[in-house]
């Protein structure tokens, strides 16, 4: 057992579960994660259903490594890391999909890292390959920006502060006027200077597990934004990229996706609202870390099941059909979007994608096919099908189902193994 006043000098590395409480884990070896709570909170979101994943935290225990495996098999390293490997495949060949699936920006920074997965064999090295695709992105950013100088506005004063603008000056007839050119940082040389900062914050929590390429990299790209841009004395820091009063400069696309990757470099793109502008955590810099919600994973790894066995045309992603809600008097009070995951048009199928183990049918399972039945009716098909992960035999084979009363819609049950 851990004392809390003890510092380790070899890392500690933890093994958590998908349906585990992480803070019992960490409380149950004294250590303390005041500093983190908040980022263990998100990812320990949902009741039963931790994001999965892989953290390195500073704690009163030194470096503790925190590894959270998906529920449906028992931890294995090699496995584990496979899992990881075969999201990042499936996801990276339908990233034009993203908005559909609605996955999380951090997901995709890897996925969209044109690298062989197949040589990475640590949680250290795959958590460098998001450092790679921020970096890579970032560097990107800045390259479609030409050398930018500094503005120059008009500017009146009793004192010399500025350069002085003669011409304006001589013809003021208030001579107590001094009419100079003030030099204003633009916008870019403002993004870059937070750039700059953010990148040197990253190299000095990350550089003892970093390879050396990583870290030329790195270094590589904090040299040409500071010669191109001149960001020399701007005096940013790398807390500027979740401030407030910042938040004018990530209003576009192009800059919300900057802001995005410098994120993820203070692993911090979990734990921050990109749309609004606000931090859910100022501590970020507490950890380096990767996770996604195994739900959305294999809502990819299903679709490129289907297009296995359908037509690409066939397959409609997110469906939405609509049912009205009316009083007694008969009038329209509410209307209630009803989204199954998928549509398989040619044989009339509404198709929900369930990130659970199925080994009885019982109250969990009547309601995902209660669900299910809705979703048939109102997108006026026959056929309904549930696809879990794992599928307990004597369920599988007694598919397909029929509720009792005269129902007429089919219940498929499919089991699709990750791995």
């Amino acid at each position: 057992m851990f004392q809390a006043n003890e510092v380790y000098s070899e890392d500690l590395t933890i093994v958590i579960n998908e349906t585990d409480n992480i803070f019992v884990k960490f409380a149950n070896l004294n250590i303390d994660v005041t500093t983190v709570k908040n980022q263990l909170s998100i990812i320990g979101a949902k009741a039963n259903n931790n994001k999965i994943g892989y953290m390195r935290v500073k704690t009163n225990a030194g470096i503790v490594k925190v590894i959270i495996c998906p529920k449906i098999f028992a931890y294995d390293t090699a496995k584990f890391l496979e899992f990881l490997k075969e999201s990042l495949r499936v996801i990276a060949k339908y990233r034009n999909k993203a908005g559909l699936f609605r996955i999380d920006d951090s997901l995709l920074n890897l996925a969209l890292l044109n690298q062989s997965y197949e040589t990475k064999h640590s949680f250290d090295a795959m958590l460098e390959l998001k450092f790679l695709a921020a970096l890579n992105e970032i560097a990107s950013f800045f390259r479609k920006f030409s050398t930018l100088r500094k503005r120059k506005s008009p500017y009146i004063s009793n004192s010399v502060e500025f350069e002085i603008e003669i011409g304006s000056s001589v013809v003021d007839p208030n001579k107590s006027n001094i009419h100079q050119l003030k030099r204003n940082d633009r916008f870019d040389v403002r993004l870059a200077g937070i750039a700059q900062a953010v990148i040197s914050t990253f190299l000095k929590h990350n550089k003892l597990f970093l390879s050396d390429r990583t870290i030329g990299i790195a270094r590589g790209l904090q040299s040409q934004i500071k010669r191109k841009f001149n960001t020399t004395g701007f005096g940013a820091k790398s807390d500027d990229v979740t401030l407030t009063r910042n938040k004018g400069l990530f209003k576009s696309h192009s800059t919300r996706n900057l802001q995005n990757n410098l994120l993820a470099l203070l692993s911090s793109e979990d734990f921050f609202d990109t749309r609004v502008g606000e931090t859910t955590n100022s501590q970020y810099l507490s950890t380096s870390s990767f996770f996604f919600e195994a739900n959305i994973f294999f809502e990819y790894l299903v679709y490129d099941q289907l297009l296995s066995d359908f037509d690409e045309k066939d397959i409609v992603i997110k469906p939405t059909a609509y049912q009205d809600l009316f009083s007694c008097c008969n009038m329209q009070m509410d209307s209630f979007k009803v989204t199954p995951e998928f549509l398989l048009k040619s044989i009339g199928c509404v198709v929900d994608v369930k990130w659970k183990i199925l080994s009885e049918l019982g109250a969990s399972f009547n309601y995902d096919v209660l669900k299910l039945k809705r979703d048939a009716e109102l997108h006026l098909v026959q056929n309904a099908m549930l696809i879990y992960p794992h599928v307990a035999n004597n369920i599988l084979n007694k598919a397909p189902y029929k509720l009792g009363g005269g129902d007429n819609i089919n219940i498929h049950i499919k089991e699709t193994p990750p791995l």
